[in-house]
């Protein structure tokens, strides 16, 4: 299931909570909301509690199987001179667009890997001072093998005034993203769909055109997977990664790769490549497209067009002036012949 970036409002009263999320995979990550006068800025960051022997410490990976449990911690830093509660959520996870791991908004209600993650409400953290927190990950007995994505967040809501005098709180948090990859058999998979190729032309006769091609990747597989794009043909190459750098089970991106320096040759082979790497770099998919490309060399032909009717237009030309020069001669010829004949009687 793809999942794109939401915001959500909710009105209570007179209050408006306006949920605005940073979620950010670069950790520790810290936040600082927008206070109101009245309010002294609230600074703080988590991050998961590495286990031993683990060099991570920015996201948290599993291997599971169905209807196993494991226990996991975080830790939350308050930065802030002053003593912060801090409300802890988890969610179903997804990549943005630009390639940002995030999270469902905390008004919305999880049907994933996000329901399988036990935490506490809150935690309140006192002045300069860091708080650990345990969360428990408990994988379904029914729960499909491969990758599934969730994330744990901790938030915080600064209350203000809006320029017409309504109360107006935004929420604020930061997280992490939760990989759970449940045992069983794994499918790695990668389909090209939608795929448009196209021609433009370059409308001077003396450059190259470039071939486009469109097209959408869907992860129709059970593993996390980061594609990365090939397009070439005989006279050139292309490659491109994915700008979000990572498709997870059921989402899908939209890819425009174009090559330029392509000569018009009529009809042009292009073949389309596209590689599926697991986050140890190893290569799990390789699908190739084979497509004709209409490539017409219009420019070309209309110089050629137009060198073609010059050189009728001049030979034609020359064609007349050779008849009237021959013409010319015949009527000189004749007349010297009557001339002679005349001369010749007298």
């Amino acid at each position: 299931m793809s999942h794109t970036p939401r915001t959500f409002t909710r009105v209570a009263l007179t209050t408006m909570l306006a949920a605005g999320l940073g979620f950010s995979t670069a950790l520790p990550a810290a936040a600082s909301p927008t206070p109101s006068d009245e309010q002294a800025p609230i600074t703080w960051s988590m991050s998961p509690l590495p286990e031993e022997n683990q060099s991570n410490t920015q996201w948290v990976e599993l291997d599971m199987k169905p209807g196993e449990s494991v226990q996991r911690e975080l830790v939350v830093k308050n930065h802030s001179a002053q003593e912060a509660t801090f409300g802890l959520q988890a969610a179903d996870g997804y990549f943005t667009d630009t390639g940002r791991f995030n999270m469902l908004a905390s008004d919305e209600p999880s049907e994933a890997a996000g329901t399988w993650i036990s935490i506490q409400e809150e935690i309140t953290v006192a002045p300069k001072a860091s708080e650990n927190v345990r969360f428990t990950v408990t994988v379904p007995e029914n729960a499909t093998p491969g990758d599934h994505a969730a994330g744990v967040a901790s938030s915080t809501t600064s209350i203000g005034q809006s320029a017409d005098g309504a109360s107006l709180g935004v929420e604020s948090r930061i997280g992490f993203r939760v990989i759970t990859r449940v045992e069983g058999e794994l499918n790695p998979s990668l389909a090209v769909q939608e795929l448009h190729t196209g021609y433009k032309q370059s409308w001077n006769p003396f450059a190259p055109g470039s071939i486009t091609a469109d097209f959408r990747l869907h992860n129709d597989g059970n593993l996390q997977l980061q594609p990365q794009s090939a397009l070439f043909s005989f006279q050139n190459a292309e490659g491109q990664s994915l700008e979000s750098g990572s498709l997870l089970p059921g989402d899908g991106a939209k890819v425009t790769m174009k090559l330029d320096q392509s000569w018009p040759t009529f009809l042009t082979p292009v073949t389309l490549e596209v590689t599926g790497t697991d986050n140890g770099g190893a290569e799990q998919v390789l699908r190739t497209e084979k497509v004709w490309v209409w490539t017409l060399p219009l420019p070309q032909l209309f110089v050629l067009l137009g060198a073609t009717l010059c050189f009728l237009g001049l030979r034609r030309r020359k064609t007349k002036q050779t008849e009237r020069m021959d013409e010319l001669l015949d009527q000189a010829r004749r007349d010297g012949a009557e001339q002679a004949r005349q001369e010749s009687n007298a």
